[in-house]
């Protein structure tokens, strides 16, 4: 698994250094397979690129490494670009404090910068009944993980738990992101999603199939289980 995660983050370091011109605005979300893709770029010329914070930043449960402002710091000093961060967590409970908190200028600003997006870079997390919640450390509790899990929750990225359709969950976690809105991804033209090493196959299915994502990055045991999905999906239409 550790093979391919350090080759998907190779292949998108080398990918990035291929479209990304002056001028171009990247918002970069967060996670290990970032880090691994951060840590990997040698661009072959400094490109006047702005990189910006898609989302708040995670709990403090989480490696300083793979979150969201570490990440977009190093790619624009990889790139010797600029960078734009979000003063704020990922997720507020407190209605009133996420009120007022929008209402900041320095916030506002950030949350403007993100509507300027070229590009948006993602990991997909997936949500299974398997996987222990240090995964989501930070985010994501036993308790909340058995509540997602039984509104059909299989994945999570930029901040919001999706189902295998990729529709926004019914959950209170949905609504109190800071960041980019859920809408604003399905409208983006160009994101890219990087996912490999574990079997993160129903997630990335549900990103797929939702519209979340239209760039894919991934190992070949997980592209040959997307495409046996997506027949068995089609066998089954055929004979309804």
């Amino acid at each position: 698994a550790e093979v391919s995660i350090k080759r998907i983050t190779e292949l998108a370091a080398e990918y990035l250094d291929q479209i990304l011109q002056d001028g171009d605005v990247v918002g970069l979300s967060w996670g290990k397979t970032l880090y691994g893709v951060v840590s990997h770029l040698k661009p072959t010329i400094p490109r006047d690129i702005q990189v910006v914070q898609v989302v708040g930043s995670s709990a403090e449960e989480y490696k300083e490494k793979y979150d969201s402002p570490y990440l977009v710091q190093h790619m624009a000093k990889a790139f010797h670009g600029s960078y734009s961060l979000l003063y704020a967590p990922m997720h507020i409970y407190s209605d009133i404090a996420r009120k007022e908190l929008l209402k900041e200028k320095v916030i506002c600003k950030s949350l403007n910068r993100i509507e300027s997006i070229d590009y948006l870079i993602t990991g997909i997390a997936d949500i299974s009944k398997k996987l222990n919640s240090n995964t989501l450390a930070g985010f994501m509790d036993d308790k909340l993980k058995k509540e997602v899990l039984e509104k059909g929750a299989v994945g999570y990225l930029c901040g919001y738990v999706f189902n295998q359709k990729g529709e926004k969950i019914n959950h209170v976690i949905n609504e109190k992101v800071i960041g980019i809105g859920f809408d604003k991804i399905k409208k983006q033209p160009n994101v890219i999603a990087l996912a490999g090493g574990v079997d993160k196959t129903n997630a990335i299915y549900g990103a797929i199939e939702g519209k979340l994502i239209n760039r894919l990055i991934t190992d070949g045991r997980i592209a040959e289980k997307l495409i046996m999905m997506k027949r068995r999906e089609l066998q089954k239409r055929k004979e309804n």
